[in-house]
Protein backbone atom coordinates (compact mmCIF):
# COMPACT_ATOMS: atom_id res chain seq x y z
CA UNK A 1 0.00 0.00 0.00
CA UNK A 2 1.08 3.58 -1.10
CA UNK A 3 1.27 5.99 2.23
CA UNK A 4 2.15 9.71 1.23
CA UNK A 5 5.24 10.10 1.96
CA UNK A 6 5.76 7.87 -0.53
CA UNK A 7 5.39 10.69 -2.75
CA UNK A 8 8.41 12.59 -1.28
CA UNK A 9 10.60 13.72 -4.12
CA UNK A 10 14.08 13.48 -3.50
CA UNK A 11 16.63 15.49 -5.25
CA UNK A 12 19.83 13.52 -4.80
CA UNK A 13 18.20 11.08 -7.23
CA UNK A 14 18.22 11.82 -11.72
CA UNK A 15 15.77 13.98 -12.97
CA UNK A 16 14.41 11.19 -15.09
CA UNK A 17 13.94 9.27 -11.92
CA UNK A 18 12.03 12.06 -10.16
CA UNK A 19 9.93 12.67 -13.53
CA UNK A 20 9.34 8.90 -13.27
CA UNK A 21 7.86 9.35 -9.72
CA UNK A 22 5.54 12.39 -11.12
CA UNK A 23 4.15 9.97 -13.19
CA UNK A 24 3.97 6.89 -10.63
CA UNK A 25 2.61 8.75 -8.44
CA UNK A 26 0.03 10.49 -10.21
CA UNK A 27 -3.39 10.85 -8.97
CA UNK A 28 -2.45 9.07 -5.72
CA UNK A 29 -0.17 9.85 -3.15
CA UNK A 30 0.91 12.75 -5.23
CA UNK A 31 4.89 13.83 -5.64
CA UNK A 32 5.56 16.63 -3.85
CA UNK A 33 8.42 18.29 -1.54
CA UNK A 34 8.82 21.17 0.82
CA UNK A 35 8.75 24.59 -0.31
CA UNK A 36 8.04 27.16 2.07
CA UNK A 37 7.26 25.17 4.70
CA UNK A 38 4.29 23.82 2.82
CA UNK A 39 3.94 20.75 0.29
CA UNK A 40 4.09 21.54 -3.19
CA UNK A 41 2.77 19.19 -5.69
CA UNK A 42 4.15 18.11 -9.19
CA UNK A 43 0.96 17.15 -11.37
CA UNK A 44 3.78 17.29 -14.10
CA UNK A 45 7.21 17.70 -14.94
CA UNK A 46 9.66 17.28 -17.73
CA UNK A 47 13.78 16.55 -17.91
CA UNK A 48 16.29 19.24 -19.21
CA UNK A 49 19.78 18.16 -18.83
CA UNK A 50 22.60 20.51 -18.23
CA UNK A 51 23.52 23.01 -15.43
CA UNK A 52 25.72 20.99 -13.32
CA UNK A 53 27.44 24.20 -11.59
CA UNK A 54 24.10 23.97 -9.35
CA UNK A 55 24.01 22.07 -6.18
CA UNK A 56 20.94 19.15 -5.85
CA UNK A 57 17.89 21.25 -4.68
CA UNK A 58 18.68 24.78 -6.13
CA UNK A 59 15.90 26.09 -7.33
CA UNK A 60 16.37 28.24 -10.50
CA UNK A 61 13.81 29.00 -13.83
CA UNK A 62 14.35 27.34 -17.26
CA UNK A 63 12.57 29.29 -20.21
CA UNK A 64 9.81 31.09 -17.64
CA UNK A 65 9.01 27.88 -15.86
CA UNK A 66 9.93 26.86 -12.27
CA UNK A 67 12.91 24.26 -12.20
CA UNK A 68 15.19 22.07 -9.21
CA UNK A 69 18.12 20.70 -9.57
CA UNK A 70 19.08 17.05 -9.06
CA UNK A 71 22.19 14.64 -9.15
CA UNK A 72 22.03 14.51 -12.97
CA UNK A 73 19.87 17.15 -14.93
CA UNK A 74 17.14 19.18 -13.59
CA UNK A 75 13.51 18.88 -13.41
CA UNK A 76 11.28 21.51 -15.17
CA UNK A 77 7.69 21.89 -13.26
CA UNK A 78 5.07 22.05 -15.71
CA UNK A 79 1.98 21.68 -13.70
CA UNK A 80 1.95 22.21 -9.83
CA UNK A 81 -0.30 22.67 -7.25
CA UNK A 82 0.27 24.51 -3.91
CA UNK A 83 -1.01 24.09 -0.51
CA UNK A 84 -4.83 24.69 -0.92
CA UNK A 85 -4.87 26.17 -4.17
CA UNK A 86 -5.69 24.35 -7.45
CA UNK A 87 -3.50 22.83 -10.04
CA UNK A 88 -1.59 25.56 -12.20
CA UNK A 89 1.05 25.75 -14.83
CA UNK A 90 4.19 26.34 -13.78
CA UNK A 91 4.46 29.58 -15.71
CA UNK A 92 1.32 30.59 -13.51
CA UNK A 93 2.63 29.68 -10.54
CA UNK A 94 6.02 31.47 -10.67
CA UNK A 95 3.41 34.62 -11.13
CA UNK A 96 2.76 34.55 -7.75
CA UNK A 97 5.95 32.82 -6.34
CA UNK A 98 8.44 35.70 -5.12
CA UNK A 99 10.56 33.52 -3.30
CA UNK A 100 11.46 31.16 -6.07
Amino acid sequence: MLKKEDGLLDFTHSAVELERRVRAMNPWPGAWFAWNGNPLKVMRASVVSGEKSLVSGSRFTVEGRPAVMSAEGALILEEVQPAGRKVMSGRSFLAGAREW
